[in-house]
């Protein structure tokens, strides 16, 4: 499943507010906990994508 960049920032947000673990982040959220540990890497989408993105919507 693919989750919002603006759920990801909520996440960490949450658990650095409240002091959480990894897997106490991942059971709060049901979001699985190698997820939480590729996230911090990829919070903002991949320049590439964008720009596929924009490309797929000129092809229109």
């Amino acid at each position: 499943m693919a989750y919002s960049l603006d759920f990801r920032r909520r996440v960490f947000a949450y658990k650095e507010k409240h002091h959480l673990t990894f897997e106490q982040t991942s059971e709060h959220f049901g979001v699985n906990i190698a997820s939480l540990f590729r996230w911090p890497n990829k919070v903002e989408p991949c320049q590439n994508v964008i720009n596929q993105q924009v490309k797929s919507i000129w092809n229109y």
